[in-house]
């Protein structure tokens, strides 16, 4: 695998009350985790024409007996390990570098409509730098990749606030070569939702449309 590289998604099971619930109201619980299932389903019809990467679904243990029913067979699965998000995301690095990779993307499940075309950006970019974001609206990052495997990125960073991705980029930026990638958006709040295109996640656009948003 030293040619190849990996993309990780990092998902959950889409259990109603467990995911997106910043969009309740005006969803309920069961509409908020309906529209997390379409924007799997899109995230994943959009890495499989992906040929050049392994792809990876890293899951959050809790309910792994529903998300195992809904990813594709030809993607391998495993599960998250650490407590906080920071320690997650660098475990699945860790897994993934262990295997023999030379390059390592990992990615959300919050951008259904992320352009295909950026994974293959954020490969290119480790070619002049050891750690690549992209940066979202919200002030944290969408995607993450490393050439080589750092803790730098994951520690001392506040989650879940506006300043995750100016934080990264001071810890990591002191000692690591870090470059930037296009931004793109989250889909977290009600107002988001908009943003969502069919042309870019014909699921999520659909599931949308049929809950009259």
């Amino acid at each position: 695998m030293q040619n190849r590289a990996a993309l990780a998604i990092m998902l959950k099971c889409p259990k109603p009350g467990e995911v997106k619930t910043r969009l309740v109201p005006p969803l309920s619980y069961g509409e908020a985790a309906g529209l997390y299932g379409a924007f799997l389903k899109d995230i994943f019809a959009k890495v499989s024409v992906l040929r050049h990467m392994d792809i990876y679904a890293a899951c959050a243990p809790e309910g792994a007996e529903g998300i195992l029913e809904i990813i594709p067979r030809d993607i391998v699965v495993f599960f998250q390990e650490g407590g906080t998000l920071g320690e997650r995301m660098y475990n699945v690095f860790k897994d993934l570098f262990g295997k023999g990779y030379r390059a390592v993307v990992v990615i959300g499940s919050d951008s259904p409509d992320i352009p295909a075309e950026y994974f293959k950006d954020a490969e290119d970019a480790l070619l002049e730098a050891d750690l690549v974001l992209g940066p979202a609206d919200d002030g944290g990052y969408y995607l993450i990749a490393m050439k080589e495997l750092s803790k730098l990125p994951f520690e001392g960073i506040l989650w879940s606030t506006g300043t995750v991705l100016q934080d990264t980029l001071k810890k990591a930026g002191a000692a690591l070569s870090v470059k930037l990638i296009s931004p793109w958006h989250d889909i977290d709040r009600i107002e988001d939702v908009r943003l969502i295109k069919e042309s870019g996640a014909p699921q999520s656009y659909r599931y949308i449309k049929a809950l009259g948003l």
